[in-house]
């Protein structure tokens, strides 16, 4: 990217962004920290974990599950039902 340093003068940097979503850690891994979060009380952190699943395999049923139960919990029907169908 480019940046004016001072007046009338830029630079030029470059960077590597790494986007650590732990994708790659599978998707039971994700569904077991959701299903404990469930347990902990913390349905908003199974979201997150659902998600990150979902992502990693898009036909988990068990992530479709964890995340029908945590929109549940946080009363939030109608994505509680999408996943749940």
């Amino acid at each position: 990217f480019k940046a004016y340093t001072s007046p009338g003068k830029t630079a030029e940097k470059s960077l590597a962004v790494t986007v650590a979503n732990d994708v790659a850690a599978g998707a039971p891994a994700h569904v077991a920290k959701g299903r404990d979060a469930i347990q902990a009380g913390k349905p908003e952190v199974a979201v997150t974990e659902g998600r990150i699943a979902l992502k990693a395999d898009p036909e988990s049923a068990d992530a479709k599950l964890l995340l029908a139960t945590a929109y549940y919990q946080l009363r939030v029907y109608d994505r509680a039902q999408k996943y749940a169908e």
